[in-house]
């Protein structure tokens, strides 16, 4: 067997070193046809007749009294010795980037026959992953069905992936529960986004879905093969690479492939089954039904709208007027609300409202009544606001172990959101710095524990159960605040933020998504929220314990003191309190209450 490798090792060797030669040859004739080219354009410039005048210039002495048809003799002579001494040039230059194009042609093909004869198993491992993934693509642009596809049977996550990029041109065109068509979507989430080092927006190859698949077919490998070159480790082998190629190519881990998987998921599951729970995805309509299922959220203000002033403009201007979703405008007016005093000791001073983002993953579209737990949490992220920024898309992410509570190292994607020419540098190493601490202050984060972080999770899959229960992947956005816990939004095309995940449980839920989805005529499914709009005064809240500090205007709960020791309650979401905390009722006809267990009564919910 090896012998048999060696032989054919050899014969590519020597196949690729006869056509090395043969460039080289190509090379040789490209030359003389250059040459050629430059003495017929010569002769063509030389023969070419022209009127002549005999002038004396002998006596030097005397001046010479030129005619105007001498003068004019002159100067056509000497500008047609300077074109023919221009196209001489051009001659010489184009002969010189032809050879200069032939001798880097050949010596790359040299190069690569060498590499091939000397490294044959990692550059056959390439070759066959990467003809897979284009007989892939082509089968399902021919009409393939992901059951049917006869390639990467062995492997679930290689068929998950290579079924979402084949779906961005069969969707392309179709609505968006977003925006427009799924293309315009596409294009909009990654106008801020770019290949690190490249400096270009993605956005920019979401030029049509015949441009993207070209993308697709040359540029995505080409990536993956550059990102595998690039991300190498110093003692990394030609097997290591290749390695590393395949899986940038067909099964991808980062955090940028599965955002945008994630993305694909959720808009082809909108187009199949129109479910009611998309709309969530807008802020007002995710407070409203929030409210109305008794889902804490952050609080909103009850007044009809507000006034903002520069304090230094005049004559009518630098003032803004904003009025209230609340009542029919088109903004969510609420008061800033802090980090908790447990988030501060690891943040900086002026960090911003820092969440944490924890991702549920729900099978009820298809999933038996049996099942045990139709809707799970897949990953847990701490947002580490940095200093001085607006919000925490700025942070050091921080890996959450969800069983413990345990924060783990953190790290940075930031180098994705790099834009414009200052930030080409193609043979820059990506920032893979680790973090321990919060860079800005020096504060300790990793082996800190996040109390009672069972209690976020299930605060999570509630609110996925009653807000968007079909939906199959929820982002939410948990803020632990000075004044309680709470939600602040809800992403459907959601982002695991460099998490760790399971990723066989991951891939697995992701395949029996889209074969259940393959199997739908694009009817509707059944939807758990209602399409009715909540009128604005049904979203008044009553705070039943006194408190002399609370605003009329804020809808929040009333404030609690933690208990000296650990205690467990009981969280009931019909009343929307903690037991042994002033509770919180709605005027609104609350779901089926749901009970979980929870420890530290000090978790008090805002809505």
């Amino acid at each position: 067997m090896m012998f048999q490798q060696k032989s054919m090792a050899a014969s590519a060797f020597l196949v690729l070193l006869i056509f090395a030669l043969d460039i080289t040859n190509i090379r040789s004739s490209m030359v003389d046809v250059a040459v050629d080219t430059a003495t017929n354009l010569s002769d063509y410039v030389m023969n070419e007749s022209f009127t002549t005048y005999t002038v004396d210039m002998t006596a030097r002495s005397k001046p010479t009294v030129h005619t105007t048809a001498a003068t004019t003799t002159t100067d056509n002579t000497t500008a047609a010795q300077e074109q023919e001494q221009d196209v001489v040039v051009t001659v010489h230059l184009l002969t010189a980037l032809f050879a200069t194009l032939a001798t880097v042609s050949t010596a790359l093909f040299t190069y690569f026959a060498i590499f091939a004869a000397t490294h044959f198993n990692a550059v056959k491992t390439g070759l066959e992953n990467t003809v897979g993934y284009w007989r892939t693509l082509f089968h399902y642009w021919m009409g393939g069905t992901y059951e049917s596809c006869p390639h990467f049977k062995d492997s679930v996550d290689a068929r998950v992936h290579l079924r979402s990029l084949a779906l961005i041109n069969e969707m392309w065109d179709q609505p968006h529960y977003r925006n427009g068509t799924f293309g315009v979507d596409m294009a909009k989430n990654l106008r801020n986004v770019a290949v690190p080092g490249t400096g270009l927006p993605l956005s920019t190859l979401c030029f049509s879905s015949t441009f993207f698949k070209l993308v697709l077919l040359v540029v995505y490998p080409v990536t993956a093969l550059a990102a595998a070159i690039i991300r190498r480790k110093p003692d990394a082998t030609a097997d290591d690479v290749s390695q590393s190629f395949v899986d940038h190519l067909v099964r991808p881990t980062d955090w940028f492939s599965l955002w945008r998987l994630n993305c694909r998921l959720a808009s082809y599951h909108a187009l199949k089954t129109k479910d009611d729970g998309y709309r969530a995805e807008d802020k007002w309509t995710f407070i409203t039904e929030s409210l109305k299922n008794n889902v804490p959220v952050s609080p909103i203000m009850e007044i009809p709208n507000i006034v903002c002033k520069d304090r230094n403009e005049e004559g009518g201007m630098g003032i803004h007027f904003f009025k209230n979703a609340l009542s029919g405008g088109d903004w969510i007016i609420q008061k800033s609300i802090k980090n908790s005093e447990f988030l501060q000791t690891m943040l900086p001073d002026n960090a911003p409202l820092s969440t944490i983002r924890i991702v549920t993953g729900s099978s009820m579209s298809f999933a038996d009544a049996a099942e045990a737990k139709p809707v799970k949490a897949f990953s847990c992220v701490f947002r580490a606001g940095r200093a001085g920024a607006a919000t925490d898309h700025d942070a050091i992410l921080f890996d959450v172990d969800l069983k413990s509570g345990l924060i783990q190292e953190g790290s940075i994607n930031k180098e994705w959101y790099k834009l414009g020419t200052e930030n080409v540098n193609p043979y820059g190493r990506p920032d893979i710095s680790v973090f321990t601490e919060h860079p800005d202050c020096g504060k300790k984060v990793t082996g800190i524990t996040i109390p009672d972080i069972a209690s976020l999770e299930a605060i999570c899959i509630d609110a996925h159960k009653k807000s968007c229960a079909n939906v199959p992947l929820c982002g939410w956005d948990v803020a632990l605040t000075t004044e309680g816990v709470c939600l602040l939004e809800v992403n459907l095309s959601c982002n695991f933020f460099q998490a760790t995940v399971d990723y066989p449980e991951y891939f697995k839920f992701v395949d029996q998504q889209f074969k259940y989805l393959e199997g739908l005529e694009s009817v509707p499914a059944k939807t758990t929220t209602t399409t009715k709009q909540v009128e604005p005064e049904v979203i008044k809240a009553v705070v039943a314990a006194p408190a002399p500090t609370v605003q009329p205007e804020v809808i929040k709960a009333a404030p609690i003191t933690a208990p000296t020791t650990t205690t467990t309650a009981n969280f009931n979401y019909n009343k929307l309190s903690v037991f042994g905390a002033s509770p919180s009722t709605f005027r609104v006809k609350a779901a089926e209450p749901a009970v979980v267990e929870i420890s530290r009564a000090a978790m008090m919910h805002l809505c």
